[in-house]
This record gives C-alpha cells, structure tokens and sequence, in this order.
C-alpha cells in the first residue's frame, strides 16, 4: 500500500491552514494598528480642544443657540457660575470605578444670570456596603459655585432589564440607571 500521495495531501492541506493562519493573522493586526491610529487621533483632536480658552456661561449659551456644532463644542473647557439645584441630583447606578461598585452623581447648575441649567457630572460615589440601592453619604455645597470642567456628550447607557425599582425614600437623590438628558429637561422643567 502506498501512503506516499496520501501524506503528500496532507502536506499540502496543513500548508494552506498555515497560509490562512498567516493571513488572518496579519490583517487582524492590520485592523489593531488601524483602531490605535483611531484612537490616537480622537486623544489627540481632544487634546487641541482642551487648550482653547475656557468658555463663559455666555459664551456657551450663544453658541447652542447659534447652533455650534457637537464637534466644535465637545471636549472645549468651561467655567460656569451658579448654583447647584440640589434635590434634582440623579445618581446613576452601576458605574463602577476601580473595581468598586457606585454611582456617577449629576446635579443641575443653574447658571448665573442667566438662568439655564447645565447638567454636571459631579463625580463618582460608592455604593453603601450594607444597603446596595444607597450611595455613601455627599455634599452639595450651598450658594453661588465656579465650576471649571469641559464639555462632554452625556452619560453613556447601560443596559437595562426592566424599570428600576422606586428610590429609597432614605435616599435623597433619584437613582436611575440610565438618564436621557432631554427626558430629564421635559420631566425637571429646567431648560
């Protein structure tokens, strides 16, 4: 019996898997170094934003009514004044940080002297240890603040398997898994 053609074909069949291997190989690496690229030029086209010149509330104002676009807006510096609207803190659930579990706490400025608000995310708590539906303890601070930061598209969505269950009534603040700023303008009455 000759197995001389059969190895042959085996050859030639772990020689085209090799091929292929190769091949996918090299364009899955073709596609990271695309994805970097990508990446480095976002980093990079926030980072020129973040070196103009921070925009006043009025400035700000002019420019959503002109109609600025999100490009040129996005990522620019802000310095707002005003005050913050402390019972329409929404903390947002499931946002974990560093491996701990906690929520992103946004709070409504209403700016001064001109009477819009900006939602703002404060920052991050965590969640109480013995009561998972309940944030550790914060402060608003009361009366007139100046509150630099930079302009961001709104809190990313989580998934969600069904409403939420009512807030603790022990619980100052609405938590919520997902919060759409235009439903949160409607619901609020803020502008």
């Amino acid at each position: 019996m000759n197995s001389a053609p059969l190895l042959r074909k085996k050859r030639w069949m772990v020689t085209v898997a090799a091929v292929l291997g190769i091949g996918v190989t090299l364009a899955l690496a073709r596609w990271q170094l695309s994805r970097a690229h990508q990446r480095e030029a976002i980093q990079a086209a926030i980072e020129q934003q973040g070196r103009q010149a921070p925009l006043r509330p009025q400035e700000l104002l002019t420019a959503l009514q002109a109609r600025v676009s999100d490009a040129e807006l996005l990522h620019r510096p802000v310095r707002l004044t005003g005050t913050w609207d402390a019972p329409r803190t929404v903390l947002l659930a499931n946002r974990p940080m560093q491996g701990r579990p906690g929520f992103y706490v946004l709070s409504p400025l209403i700016l001064q002297d001109s009477g819009p608000a900006v939602l703002v995310q404060r920052g991050w708590v965590p969640r109480d240890l013995v009561d998972p539906m309940r944030a550790v303890p914060f402060q608003t601070p009361p009366g007139v603040v100046e509150v630099p930061g930079r302009l961001a598209p709104g809190p990313s969505r989580m998934m969600e398997l069904g409403a939420m269950a009512g807030s603790d009534p022990r619980q100052p603040h609405a938590i919520r898994q997902n919060l759409d700023v235009l439903d949160y303008a409607r619901e609020t009455g803020l502008s």
